[in-house]
């Protein structure tokens, strides 16, 4: 080829690359039974390379009532053309470069892809995978507090964005702000042979959270969970609960208490 801007030759196969004219010139030599072919050229004209892609969708997890989004970037001579599939089926009006689901329901989890066209041919891009897990409350939390519901950044369950010592899992559980300093969560009083420990937690998280008491001897010792712990709702507000468990005292009259909350 005269100019491998616009074709390149390997072998018998001729290679596209940009619009514009080139040369392709052929031969063929001789030997002891045929002479040498005369050299031939021919001028090859491009006026469109077809479309092609270069970045292809890729599998996403989205979030039940948030957005979800895939994105094509096309090859070739340009004007291109979009149109987005799930599994297999066009999607009305889904023509764009980028195909964004809001609000996104757990139905539409399925295969996307999307074929791309201009003047010189089409492409089907590979197909992505949507999931969608349902909602929980935390992701709520985390669109309101840091705007988005990605458990990642700022918003990640043990990250500590003002530095009150206290991660966001724990903000969210009992009900706190992150972007405010708090106290630690509860109070501790001993009452007779009874540790009282009580602290306030959001009735929703009780769908994706554990509260667990724990106590130890000494502050430096191990914390244990053992024993049947007495839980008592002091108020339920229907958002926030205040809750009480109590502890006995122990055989030297006095534990440590904490609260550990875990993903369920």
């Amino acid at each position: 080829s005269s100019d491998s801007g616009v074709a390149t030759v390997s072998g018998n196969t001729v290679t596209l690359k940009g619009v514009g004219n080139t040369v392709i010139t052929a031969h063929q030599g001789g030997n002891g039974t045929y002479l040498a072919a005369p050299t031939v050229g021919q001028t090859l004209v491009v006026t469109g390379l077809p479309a092609g892609i270069s970045n292809q969708p890729v599998d996403f997890t989205a979030i039940s009532t948030f957005s979800a989004s895939f994105s094509v970037t096309a090859t070739g001579s340009a004007p291109f053309s979009y149109q987005w599939r799930k599994e297999g089926g066009n999607l009305n009006g889904e023509t764009n470069a980028t195909l964004t689901l809001n609000n996104v329901q757990i139905s539409q989890a399925g295969r996307y892809s999307v074929v791309v066209s201009n003047a010189a041919g089409s492409v089907t891009s590979n197909e992505a995978v949507l999931t969608v897990n349902p909602v929980k409350p935390s992701d709520n939390w985390r669109q309101t507090h840091f705007g988005s519901p990605s458990n990642t950044g700022p918003g990640a369950d043990l990250n500590d964005p003002e530095g009150d010592g206290i991660v966001n899992m724990m903000e969210f559980a009992t009900g706190s702000d992150p972007w405010a300093s708090n106290p630690p969560a509860g109070e501790l009083v001993k009452n007779e042979n009874s540790l009282e420990f009580t602290y306030t937690r959001r009735k929703d998280a009780l769908q994706e959270l554990s509260f667990i008491r724990e106590f130890s001897e000494t502050m430096g010792g191990t914390w244990s969970r053992t024993g049947s712990p007495v839980e008592t709702i002091l108020s339920d507000d229907g958002v926030i609960q205040r809750v009480q468990v109590n502890t006995p005292a122990g055989t030297i009259g006095k534990r440590y208490i904490r609260l550990r909350v875990t993903r369920q």
